[in-house]
């Protein structure tokens, strides 16, 4: 809702990756990856463009504003060690039941997710709102999706049920992210 300016835009061309005042209360950024962002107060206003992405070959990163994510495909070989305690900035995931073609994005309203242990998909708004999630902190977490739009993985709380490893899992995909 910001009108054209052609100082602006100039601005953010010739400046990327700093913020410049749009108004009063508003900061607009290029990014690297060639996106502007709105920023109002310290909240990002206007979320990063979804990114698909093809899993090809057994490991390989990408870059989806400013997380870093680190994937790679192994094989079981018979047996699955299903891990006890989940660590922090890492998921293992059913690699078949994922599929090669995901899209990475921020969370919509009216996102529906089976994390990993309920028997039904709940609103990813209304897991926010019961793990006391802040409302600033929900627009900055990062969701992938099948390509048909199932919900896999929300960053840094849980998988879903449907893409957890099992007795019948053949090859795996460790996921690890961190901030830039």
């Amino acid at each position: 809702n910001l009108p054209a300016d052609f100082d602006l835009v100039e601005g953010l061309r010739v400046s990327p990756g700093r913020r410049l005042a749009v108004a009063a209360d508003t900061e607009a950024e290029l990014g690297r990856d060639g996106t502007v962002r709105l920023f109002r107060r310290g909240l990002v206003a206007q979320p990063a463009a979804p990114l698909k992405v093809r899993l090809e070959g057994s490991r390989g990163e990408l870059v989806f504003d400013g997380l870093l994510i680190r994937w790679r495909r192994d094989s079981c070989r018979g047996r699955v060690s299903i891990p006890r305690r989940a660590r922090p900035g890492q998921e293992t995931f059913d690699a078949d039941k994922v599929g090669s073609n995901l899209i990475v994005r921020r969370w919509r309203p009216g996102d529906r997710f089976q994390p990993i242990g309920m028997r039904v998909p709940v609103k990813l708004q209304d897991l926010f709102t019961n793990l006391k999630i802040p409302r600033e902190q929900r627009h900055q977490l990062a969701v992938v999706t099948t390509a048909a739009g199932d919900l896999v993985w929300v960053q840094d709380l849980r998988i879903s049920e449907r893409f957890k490893l099992s007795n019948r899992t053949i090859r795996r995909l460790h996921w690890r992210w961190k901030r830039l």
